[in-house]
């Protein structure tokens, strides 16, 4: 290794020089006092552990702060105002400061103020809106004949992006029909109407014989008749009014759901029985149909029979809960019975209420 001792050698910092006497040790397992001859550092100062000044943190910390505040300055700009600022600092500590925490002044603007904002970042002005920047260029080009000639082109910053913008909504628009986006409201309205007749034709409600349909600017349910269209306020009756929003919210869940739509998976009807079966003729408090006669009894059979096979047809991921005192013998609505409160046993138990 004394063969090969440099004569002039780039100049070197000590912590520099410290580290590349600890990396020569590390590689070819020599003492401390061969490779500092060698190299030419004094043992003192390889052995010397720098120590800094106490402030050094809160200095640089205003440095930084600067930096941020005046991005355009450099070292020497910043050192003067640490020292305006009361910091007894030389530009050769700055400087040391600032490479170690990778600070660096952005380059020079060009002298296009109107393409660069004028806060000293490096940020390039961005059009906004049209004619609001432009940008200019010489193309040199050559005829036929070889003769040469120059043109200047300028353009609008944001052309391209309106003429791509423009593309792209023609294309959409003749991808997509206008009549077709105008029918297909009416062709999901017919159909689900047609769900509702046949729901209504189910329950054998007033009108159900005839066709019945969703009029979505009155939001109503109204019944086309061979004499005029009736809606449902002209119908009368709480069976009507209870059957037909049920038969409504049975066929939108039905068609929503068959479509994939974004719709919540379940419903919820409180006292559907209420028209035929109020809780005050539920004497006995079991929910039988037997006080009921044989017309109040069939409805609310084909109520909650109708219920039952839309959530059945509807299938997985969605639940229909029904609020009602009525309970019907039959092997298909005990089945579907998740919780029974009746007598004592409570949704609220009394006792919560002291």
């Amino acid at each position: 290794m004394d063969q090969f001792r440099p004569e002039r050698a780039e100049p070197l910092s000590p912590a520099r020089r410290r580290a590349c006497i600890d990396h020569v040790r590390s590689q070819f397992k020599v003492s401390e006092r061969r490779a500092c001859r060698v190299l030419g550092q004094h043992r003192s100062t390889q052995r010397h552990v720098p120590r800094g000044c106490a402030d050094e943190d809160r200095s640089v910390a205003d440095m930084i702060e600067l930096a941020r505040q005046y991005g355009c300055y450099g070292y020497r700009r910043i050192a003067v105002l640490l020292r305006d600022a009361g910091w007894s600092v030389s530009d050769g500590r700055v400087e040391r400061l600032w490479r170690r925490e990778g600070l660096k002044a952005p380059a020079k603007q060009p002298k296009k103020g109107r393409l660069w904002l004028n806060d000293g970042s490096c940020v390039r002005l961005r059009p906004e809106y049209q004619n609001h920047v432009w940008s200019y260029d010489f193309v040199h080009c050559r005829t036929d004949d070889g003769k040469a000639f120059r043109t200047l082109n300028i353009i609008d910053d944001l052309s391209e992006r309106i003429d791509t913008a423009r593309l792209s909504v023609k294309a959409l628009e003749d991808a997509v029909n206008p009549d077709e986006v105008g029918q297909r409201p009416d062709t999901f309205l017919n159909l689900i109407s047609r769900q509702m007749s046949e729901y209504a034709r189910h329950l054998d409600l007033e009108h159900g014989s005839d066709s019945v349909r969703l009029d979505l600017k009155k939001l109503t349910v109204v019944a086309d008749t061979p004499t005029r269209p009736i809606s449902l306020n002209q119908m009368g009756s709480a069976e009507n009014w209870v059957n037909y929003h049920v038969l409504t919210h049975l066929s939108l869940h039905h068609w929503y759901r068959n479509q994939k739509r974004p719709v919540p998976g379940f419903m919820i009807f409180d006292q559907p029985s209420q028209a035929h079966y109020p809780p005050d003729r539920d004497q006995n408090e079991d929910g039988s149909l037997e006080p009921l006669g044989d017309a109040d009894c069939r409805a609310v059979h084909d109520l909650f029979k109708l219920v039952h096979s839309v959530a059945q047809d509807i299938g997985d991921g969605f639940q229909c809960i029904v609020l009602d005192h009525a309970r019907i013998a039959e092997p298909w609505f005990n089945e579907s019975i998740v919780e029974e409160w009746r007598g004592d046993r409570r949704l609220v138990p009394l006792g919560w209420a002291d």
